[in-house]
């Protein structure tokens, strides 16, 4: 089976299923780039925000993100999906 690009590819950026992992890929970048940001971002949270989230939320979100990435694709995202 060879692979084959979508019809609409010029208008691919346009499509939800790229624009949300496209910005966990620059936000999860940003954080791998710069820890110490994160951190410091991590620590001007307010006390009761921090423990409301789990230790584990980072692997929460990614799989939060990869659910939300095919549930998009999945969605009507205007007149090219009109099949």
């Amino acid at each position: 089976m060879k692979p084959r690009l979508i019809d609409n590819k010029r208008h691919a950026w346009k499509l939800w299923s790229v624009q949300l992992p496209t910005i966990a890929s620059l936000l999860f970048g940003l954080a791998a780039a710069a820890p110490g940001l994160a951190l410091e971002l991590w620590n001007q949270l307010p006390d009761q925000l921090r423990d409301l989230l789990p230790t584990h939320a980072a692997t929460a979100i990614a799989a939060v993100l990869f659910g939300a990435n095919v549930v998009l694709r999945l969605l009507k995202q205007g007149k090219r999906d009109a099949e």
